[in-house]
């Protein structure tokens, strides 16, 4: 049977396992093999070489304790992250070299610059890289966070609840600028919290769709999750209501 991929791509150090870690632990107890892709995280500015060499271990063990892989690219030391030709192509390279059957990107509205360039940089990259040679199958898109990412209104709900101790196990993990890890284990466990309370879960991650499976295939994340794979909007209210007021 062929082994199936995910590529999850972040912006910074954290994002992936504070979007999709729940997502992660289950798709890797499912046999998928995970990899995170940070563009825009290598090191932060004015730190010395032993803060980068324990923030890049932080960051490796941070994922490897979800089951993924973790490849960190760029140098944000002197520049802001923002998508052009350089940081497309950076990006398709990783989708050419992983063959991924599903990419989970970040969603594109958000209140942070650099969320939004990985955004768009990765959109690109998926496109392109069809042409040349490695066609997805699906596309999702996650939030960074409830006071980051706007204008979410996600398609699918997933019940974490099973991996949220390894959730909880990786963020702690991080100790750096910008990513302390009792604040994002904190302030995901209220949001996935009350994600999963809207959706019928105990704990949730939700995703929006941003390419459907070719030739009416079915999703290969719902038919990999079962039962923990929901739709929102199933309840009294319509998930997309908002277009009809």
């Amino acid at each position: 049977m062929k082994e199936l991929r995910a590529l999850m791509i972040g912006a910074h150090n954290d994002e992936c396992e504070y979007g999709l870690g729940g997502l992660t632990g289950l798709l890797v107890d499912r046999g998928v093999n995970v990899r995170y892709v940070n563009p825009a995280a290598k090191w932060h500015a004015a730190v010395s070489d032993e803060e980068k060499r324990e923030t890049e271990e932080q960051e490796q063990e941070a994922a490897r304790l979800l089951g993924a892989q973790k490849h960190m690219l760029g140098d944000r030391d002197r520049h802001v992250y923002l998508e052009n030709e350089n940081a497309v192509v950076e990006l398709e390279l990783e989708i050419h070299d992983f063959k991924p059957d599903m990419v989970f990107i970040q969603w594109p509205r958000d209140f942070h610059i650099e969320h939004v360039e990985t955004a768009k940089a990765s959109f690109k990259a998926i496109c392109t890289a069809g042409p040349h040679g490695t066609r997805v199958s699906e596309v999702y898109a996650y939030q960074a966070g409830p006071n980051q990412t706007i204008d979410f209104h996600p398609d699918i709900a997933i019940d974490v609840t099973e991996a949220m101790p390894r959730v909880k196990d990786s963020l702690l993990v991080f100790n750096q600028v910008h990513a302390n890890g009792q604040w994002l284990w904190k302030e995901k466990e209220v949001s996935a919290a009350y994600l999963g309370h809207i959706n019928g879960f105990r704990y949730a991650e939700t995703l929006k769709i941003v390419k459907f499976p070719e030739k009416n295939n079915d999703f290969i994340l719902r038919t990999l999750l079962g039962d923990a794979f929901r739709w929102c909007g199933n309840t009294q209210y319509p998930a997309c209501g908002y277009d009809f007021i």
